[in-house]
């Protein structure tokens, strides 16, 4: 199994919207044929990076 980590920083003023974008791309991607989990998390020391796995 291989796992991908991306990481993505987000401009303060796009936040709201970029997380919103995040939740869609989670559930297409964890739809995809062949896919087992695919998730994202804020960074705990960065509230304005997003991190994606799977």
């Amino acid at each position: 199994m291989t796992v991908r980590q991306a990481s993505f920083p987000i401009t303060p003023e796009k936040r709201s919207e970029a997380l919103d974008l995040g939740e869609d791309l989670l559930e297409q991607s964890n739809q995809e044929a062949g896919a087992i989990d695919y998730q994202a998390a804020t960074d705990v020391r960065d509230e304005n990076t997003s991190r994606f796995l799977e």
